[in-house]
């Protein structure tokens, strides 16, 4: 599958490398999708021009860059934006800081703002420099063995002939994947990205006409998002467990097997809220309450009661009907 991969990535290059180029993009304009690809096409031509030694990279028309959406800048800019929004999180002080090092020692590599292309030598040598982990090294290169790892990877190296060739969008998609792995193993980051999904949740309810009370515990009973609407408690359990979609497609029943434990998890975590519903109704002086779960990410399920946040606008129709 790899030399399957590699011919049809220099067959493109090919039949790209034939077209007259197309206008330019510009910030802000969209252009129809032929016209792009056409664009793509003379960019990654001119790229192995000059990687060839063939055109200098003056050739490319340095003026023009001013007009394309993407740049090596826009690489650099995202970069230091994730070290700023997460430096609470010590986030540098992880892999992906290492991974950010190793992707600005490529920025001066960069050619006609967008391409890279390295020797399978120059890409261990960088690699080794900036002492990156073996699984990073790994993550990096597209190595699937069928088409469906292929083209859910996150991956931003592609083998074409003896080289490595990526882009800074690709570029930019992985290091936002490996800040997202990193950052997950965080504890701290995962308990405030909790309380910010409540938040997110609670701002959705009140925008739908519930009134979002202050009830965070009961006694030494702890709650998520408790609302009223016409004399109803609506007790909200916010659950934030992640779910790779990826997996659908790349391990059926492996995704199946985590789907259902997670349905079951949201069932029993409904049956507890049932069992100290009392302590709600008579905090609150109502007779009537009812319990949902809202999950951040979509769980294929029959439980009426389990809804994705995606669907937080269907929220009242679904509990008032309850």
């Amino acid at each position: 599958m790899t030399s399957t991969l590699t011919r049809v990535c220099n067959d493109v290059l090919e039949a790209f490398g034939q077209g007259n180029g197309g206008p330019a993009r510009r910030a802000g304009s969209a252009p129809p999708a032929r016209a792009w690809h056409v664009d793509v096409g003379r960019h990654w031509r001119v790229a192995r021009l000059q990687q060839a030694g063939r055109i200098s990279s003056s050739s490319s028309g340095g003026a023009s860059v001013r007009r394309l959406i993407f740049s090596k800048a826009e690489l650099e800019n995202n970069l230091v934006h994730i070290a700023a929004a997460y430096a609470e999180f010590n986030l540098q002080e992880t892999t992906y800081g290492q991974l950010a090092n190793f992707i600005r020692s490529l920025i001066p590599l960069v050619v006609d703002e967008y391409f890279v292309r390295l020797t399978a030598r120059g890409f261990d040598e960088l690699c080794s420099d900036q002492e990156l982990p073996d699984a990073i090294k790994k993550a990096l290169i597209v190595d699937g063995a069928d088409y469906v790892e292929n083209t859910s990877t996150y991956a931003p190296f592609t083998r074409v002939g003896g080289d490595l060739v990526t882009s800074i969008t690709l570029l930019s998609r992985f290091a936002n994947h490996w800040k997202n792995v990193c950052l997950n193993r965080v504890r701290r980051y995962q308990i405030r990205s909790g309380f910010i999904f409540e938040n997110s949740v609670k701002a959705a309810l009140r925008a739908h006409g519930f009134h979002v009370t202050e009830i965070k515990r009961v006694g030494r009973a702890e709650f998520d998002v408790v609302a009223t609407l016409d004399g109803v408690i609506y007790n909200v359990q916010c659950k934030n467990n992640l779910v790779d979609l990826n997996r659908i497609e790349a391990d059926v029943r492996r995704f199946f097997r985590y789907n259902r434990s997670l349905d079951e998890a949201y069932r029993k975590a409904l049956e507890k809220e049932r069992g100290r519903e009392h302590l709600l109704l008579a905090e609150l002086g109502l007779t009537a309450i009812k319990h949902f779960v809202v999950s951040r990410f979509p769980v294929a399920t029959k439980n009426p009661r389990v809804l994705a946040y995606g669907e937080i606008s269907r929220f009242r129709a679904v509990a008032v009907s309850a």
